[in-house]
């Protein structure tokens, strides 16, 4: 066979392997219903769980290693276990290794323990770590110090949160812990209660399926703790937006070409009173340049962002980063940026109060009115096409890329 002839037959190889069917990003159905029972349906299902009590022989050939905060008896998790042919465990959620190794079961193993912000305790020869005898369906328990002040409780995202708590046979906290939506990691959230409910938007989320994935923030919601949510040290019960293929949908595509990212989400009343969602977008063009930005506004119906207006490059003044609300004693607020937010009201001031007598300070009761939004000047993004001197300027602090956020 020719050099030619081999090469065409590999391509033809992994063309035959490439993931079939649509693009891997692409956007949900339109207006459709939002209720959490309609999206849970759209996912498609799963393994069944394995349940405490309801242990088979699969779950029964594990050894369980617990690693638990010495000062709170909880479980840590992203804990490394190493044994000393270099091979790595990490804990889960809920701070559970399970582990089953056929060329180690029956015998003594000791594992390196680390974590960071943790200390597990030197031995005599100074190695921080434990030996134990491994043995289907036995179990051990390893203490750890915690010197972060903060206390790492769960991840939020992304496959297996509780993957060994499922194979162990024990009991996961929420109600789907090995995969959500077909998200299998995020990159930095954005959360704001909107309407009585946790609304919560990622960056560029990857999925199984195909390296890439949603590039134009996924999103999902969760109940207040007061209304039937998980207390925050449990877990959370997230309710993805999702797309026809079962894969969380985007909520923010706008105009031009790249990624999509959003950040600076208020909450503010319309005219009649009733909440509305906004944010700021920015368009990403490489090498991580800002080229567009503007305000949005979400579409309750649809379940998306749609665009309210395009800011100019100069634009002095736009909601950023995780605002927070804040009464300031001082003289009115600063006018909102042109053309306001689609007329809405801001607490102090409005697009046609602009000029006139500082309005009464807000009422913080019942049906008030909300405090002024937080908005703060930022560095315009680079004009896309403008003539440059000398080397293109670094993107604004706020839009480099942070992985792992």
């Amino acid at each position: 066979m020719t050099r030619r002839a081999r090469t065409f037959t590999l391509l033809m190889l992994l063309l035959a392997a490439a993931p079939s069917g649509s693009p891997p990003c692409q956007g949900g159905a339109r207006g459709g219903d939002s209720q959490d029972a309609q999206r849970a349906s759209a996912t498609p299902p799963g393994p069944p769980l394995v349940r405490g009590g309801n242990a088979d022989n699969a779950t029964r050939r594990f050894f369980t290693i617990r690693i638990v905060d010495e000062a709170t008896g909880r479980g840590v998790p992203l804990v490394e276990l190493k044994t000393t042919a270099g091979v790595r465990y990490v804990t889960d959620s809920a701070g559970l290794v399970a582990f089953d190794d056929p060329a180690l079961m029956g015998s003594t193993v000791f594992f390196h323990v680390s974590s960071h912000g943790h200390e597990f305790p030197k031995d005599g020869f100074g190695f921080r770590g434990k030996a134990l005898k491994v043995t289907a369906r036995g179990e051990a328990t390893l203490k750890i110090k915690r010197l972060n002040i903060a206390e790492r409780l769960y991840r939020v995202t992304g496959e297996g949160i509780y993957r060994d708590t499922v194979l162990v046979g024990e009991e996961p906290p929420i109600e789907k812990p090995l995969l959500n939506a077909q998200v299998s990691g995020s990159d930095s959230v954005q959360a704001v209660v909107y309407r009585g409910r946790i609304h919560w938007f990622w960056g560029d989320t990857n999925r199984p399926r195909y390296p890439l994935g949603n590039f134009h923030m996924p999103g999902a919601t969760s109940p207040l703790p007061a209304d039937g949510g998980l207390d925050p040290s449990v877990g959370v019960n997230l309710s993805y937006f999702i797309a026809e293929d079962g894969f969380a949908k985007e909520t923010c595509r706008m105009p031009g070409d790249g990624p999509t990212w959003l950040d600076g989400l208020v909450v503010l009343p319309d005219a009649a009173g009733s909440e509305r969602l906004y944010g700021h977008y920015v368009k990403i063009d490489p090498p991580l340049t800002v080229y567009r930005h503007g305000l949005v506004a979400w579409d309750d119906g649809a379940e998306e962002f749609r665009e309210l207006a395009p800011l100019s490059d100069d634009a002095p003044l736009y909601p950023g980063g995780h605002p927070f609300l804040h009464r300031d004693a001082a003289p009115p607020s600063p006018p909102l940026p042109k053309g306001g937010l689609g007329g809405v009201s801001n607490g102090d001031t409005t697009s046609s109060r602009r000029g006139g007598a500082p309005p009464p300070p807000p009422t913080w009761g019942g049906g008030g009115r909300r405090p002024p939004l937080n908005v703060f000047k930022k560095t315009p993004p680079p004009r896309r096409g403008a003539p440059r001197r000398g080397p293109r300027p670094p993107a604004p602090p706020h839009h480099r890329w942070k992985r792992g956020g």
